[in-house]
């Protein structure tokens, strides 16, 4: 069983800035990215507005995993998605959604999700990665939604959480945000 009384963890500069900007220039010069969908496979700005690149990397993989392994979750996980890099512009967001929405034909599902600062926030206005806080799920309906704002400020940054939490990335107001996210499956909780 999942221990949800720790609903995310944060650690700082985990991935080289000289990775975080190759990643970037990469998917810049790459042209190999695409408008951001939502979980039906199409497009809405309502819901998300960011252009997305997907690849895999070994050295990023090898980075991310242990912190995943060593996750208070107690996560059995075997697999590790493509990696999204993200590129939210002047007025990109992604609304509240979960990254566990269904089970794959393995019969696995998403159970620890992550997502990478590539650029520092001094570079852009807004873009907060803002998770819900669970407890407030069952408040009454009078009383405030408290979120907690993942304290991501440096490239190379890490924010890890059970992918079954919601979560929003807040609309950037000025430059750009750059973030590299990915999913780690395994079998249903037991």
């Amino acid at each position: 069983m999942i221990n949800t009384r720790i609903q995310y963890l944060n650690y700082k500069k985990i991935i080289p800035k000289n990775a975080c900007d190759f990643l970037i220039k990469t998917a810049i010069t790459g042209g190999m990215y695409s408008v951001g969908m939502v979980g039906d496979g199409r497009q809405h700005n309502a819901t998300r507005k960011s252009e997305i690149f997907w690849f895999r990397n070994k050295q990023i993989e090898d980075l991310v995993t242990p912190l995943v392994k060593n996750s208070p979750w107690n996560a059995q996980i075997d697999t590790l998605e493509d990696f999204q890099l993200s590129i939210y512009a002047d007025g990109g967001h992604y609304t509240w959604h979960k990254d566990a929405f269904n089970t794959f034909s393995d019969g696995s599902i998403r159970k620890v999700s992550f997502s990478i600062l590539l650029n520092s926030s001094k570079d852009f206005s807004g873009g907060e990665l803002e998770i819900l806080n669970e407890d407030d799920l069952f408040k009454d309906e009078e009383q405030p939604i408290r979120t907690i704002i993942a304290k991501l400020r440096d490239a190379g940054d890490v924010t890890i959480f059970p992918s079954m939490a919601w979560h929003r990335v807040r609309p950037v107001t000025k430059g750009v945000r750059y973030s590299l996210v990915g999913w780690f499956r395994g079998p249903a909780w037991q």
